[in-house]
């Protein structure tokens, strides 16, 4: 049974809270995407809906 407690690991890990897109380049991106491709379609991320599904 699950008690609704979830932990917070790295919760405070970074004191930058900008999205991804606010700092990494194009290269840097293209270089996420071409690694993780499988993830990423599975879950159906893209840069389009960036706000529902930060990668």
């Amino acid at each position: 049974m699950i008690d609704g407690y979830l932990p917070k690991a790295k919760g405070f890990f970074r004191d930058d809270n900008r999205p991804y897109y606010d700092f990494l380049n194009g290269e840097q991106m293209q270089t996420i995407r071409e690694c993780n491709s499988n993830v990423i379609d599975l879950l159906g991320y893209d840069h389009e809906n960036q706000n529902n599904h930060k990668i």
